[in-house]
């Protein structure tokens, strides 16, 4: 995704394999990109689900701990990006 940031020179804003949303921003200096800025993971929406991978394999205690940290992941509205 950071090549397509810095060769468009535009912020995408995806989500992540967990329902995370990232946001990748090219910082730019006379119209060159010089580095790009990450920002996540956040939750977009009280909506957003917990998502699992279809290729991870974990025990049911660790997937409720995961689901609990993730339900504590700030949410910020969109309007805010």
């Amino acid at each position: 995704m950071d090549k397509k940031c810095v060769s468009d020179k535009k912020p995408y804003i995806y989500k992540c394999p967990f329902g995370l949303t990232e946001i990748i921003t090219p910082i730019t200096v006379n119209k060159k990109v010089i580095g790009v800025i990450l920002v996540g993971q956040i939750r977009s929406s009280d909506k957003d689900k917990f998502v699992l991978p279809k290729d991870v394999n974990i025990s049911s205690d660790k997937f409720f701990k995961l689901k609990d940290l993730y339900n504590k992941v700030p949410i910020v509205d969109e309007k805010k990006f």
